[in-house]
């Protein structure tokens, strides 16, 4: 513990020759030194008591001596004598290096005049010179400074100095101590019965620090004064931030960085880490410690979940098709990968499908690739008329494909033998299409008779060559020939229809190729007469 006031004194003595130092029980005596004999005092009207034993004097010749008194205890009230003798000359009294009174001597006595600065008091008397020492602090150092040009003598010895019987008590505010930025520190001098002077002129028992300063108490108790004196400073407390309370996403990483220099961490698991990663909800603190200061944080970290969204495993589809994503969440937002920011999406056509949901600022995406194939392709032809008792097959073979009939067969080719509708589902690479083929029914029996005689006279009747008979035909050929093999005249015409132009009376010869509803294919020849 530092003691208040107590300052180191540079002793002016120490420059001259025949340094010397007398130590005595409570205090030593600093100053120059004679080995004659002690001098009496010469002022007739001067008295010497007690007269001076010691060894321990300023004199000298145009010189500067000095006497210093230094306890070993902290005094508050001294009485001290001095002896001046054979001349005059002059000095100062100083206390503590601090207050100074002015001191004369003539014709061997000594006046005392002057105040000493501060809370320190003095006066003097007749005859040697006696000095009291009262002071409201204690102090450990008198000195006699010697400032005048005159040889002389002034003595002090172990019997010059007399203590007051005021005891010296005993506080203690505690060692000097380095406290943290914000800590309080209360100083208690409490004793019984007593007073109280704080630095601040308080006078409180105790005294509350908040700040960094020297701090010093004088209680009085009992007749009984003493100080303590404490110097109390404040180190800055570290900074730490791992930042205001947060709400992550599902799946998140957050780091907490405490990092300071030359700084210890705790952290709430025990760990010493300067971070500390976070991976799931809860209340994360750190200690940061700093020459011997201590600051915490503390952050309370919220995990949402992730929205959940599916639009489907990848999927192929047929040529034709739709299909719609659906990524509908509740209180949700949407980004597809179009832009466009509805909960579904539909698709015709191949591609790769993202959306994106964003649920309390938490996003989750889905991708789904879509693909087509190609219809079959299938045809069992036009609607058509069967004759009746004939037989039509209807083929939609293809390539690695199955089929169904609308009587469940399942082969590539269908006998149709009646009228009715008839269709069938190709299915190739799991896409199906159908086609459907109405087929009536009627008598296809083909009837065809040519009149072997006709009279193109103009007179309205049989003037042209038709068919008597003609029944079931889709399709004919006529060709007629004369005589001599030479065609003459050529038609598809149903009904024929030849008006003998050009034709001389005679025989003639006709082929006609035919066809009917079913298709068969029929030939004929005969002969006819051209009459007029």
């Amino acid at each position: 513990m530092m003691k208040h006031l107590i300052v180191t004194i540079f002793l002016i003595c120490s420059f001259f020759d025949n340094y010397g130092q007398l130590t005595c029980q409570d205090f030593t005596i600093t100053g120059t030194t004679i080995t004659a004999s002690y001098p009496p005092s010469q002022g007739s009207s001067c008295t010497i008591a007690p007269t001076p034993i010691g060894s321990i004097l300023w004199t000298g010749a145009s010189a500067t001596g000095s006497i210093t008194y230094t306890f070993v205890t902290p005094q508050t009230n001294v009485s001290m004598w001095y002896t001046a003798v054979n001349t005059d000359d002059y000095g100062t009294i100083s206390v503590n290096g601090g207050g100074v009174l002015s001191l004369s001597l003539l014709n061997g006595c000594a006046n005392l005049s002057g105040n000493v600065v501060g809370p320190y008091t003095g006066d003097g008397s007749y005859g040697d010179i006696q000095v009291n020492v009262t002071s409201s602090l204690p102090f450990t150092t008198i000195t006699l400074v010697n400032t005048g040009d005159n040889s002389g003598f002034n003595s002090g010895d172990c019997s010059s100095v007399s203590f007051s019987n005021i005891p010296v008590c005993d506080i203690q505010l505690g060692n000097d101590t380095t406290l943290c930025l914000g800590d309080a520190l209360t100083l208690n001098a409490t004793a019984n019965n007593a007073t109280y002077l704080w630095q601040d002129n308080s006078t409180n028992p105790t005294f509350n620090v908040s700040q960094q300063g020297t701090y010093w108490v004088q209680v009085t108790q009992d007749n009984c004064i003493t100080s303590d004196t404490i110097n109390v400073n404040f180190n800055p407390l570290p900074t730490v931030n791992v930042g205001n309370d947060t709400t992550l996403c599902q799946g998140d990483a957050l780091t907490l960085n405490a990092t300071t220099n030359n700084a210890t961490y705790l952290w709430q698991n025990n760990t010493t880490s300067p971070t500390f990663n976070v991976s799931q909800q809860g209340t994360y603190w750190v200690q940061v410690t700093q020459n011997n200061c201590t600051t915490s944080d503390t952050i309370n970290v919220n995990f949402n979940p992730l929205p959940t969204v599916n639009v489907g495993n990848d999927t192929t589809l047929c040529q034709g098709d739709t299909i719609t994503l659906d990524a509908a969440t509740n209180n949700a937002t949407y980004l597809w990968q179009d832009n466009s920011v509805s909960s579904t999406f539909n698709v015709s056509e191949q591609g790769v499908y993202w959306v994106e949901v964003t649920q309390n600022n938490c996003t989750t995406s889905d991708t789904i690739n879509i693909n087509f194939n190609p219809l079959p392709t299938v045809n069992v032809g036009i609607d058509t008329t069967l004759c009746l008792r004939d037989t039509i097959t209807l083929d939609a073979a293809t390539n690695n494909a199955t089929y169904l009939w609308q009587d469940n067969s399942t082969s590539s080719t269908f006998n149709v033998s009646q009228q009715g509708t008839y269709w069938v589902q190709v299915t190739q690479n799991n896409c199906s299409l159908t086609d459907t083929i109405l087929i009536t029914e009627e008598e296809c029996e083909l009837i065809l008779e040519i009149p072997n005689v006709f009279t193109p006279n103009n007179d309205g009747v049989n003037d042209v060559l038709v068919p008597k008979s003609n029944f079931g035909v889709i399709s004919m050929n006529t060709t007629i020939y004369n005589r001599w093999g030479n065609k003459i005249y050529e038609t598809d015409n149903l009904f024929i229809e030849w008006d003998g132009q050009f034709a001389t009376d005679g025989t003639y010869f006709w082929v006609i190729d035919y066809s009917g509803l079913n298709g068969n294919k029929l030939s004929k020849k005969g002969q006819l007469a051209l009459l007029r």
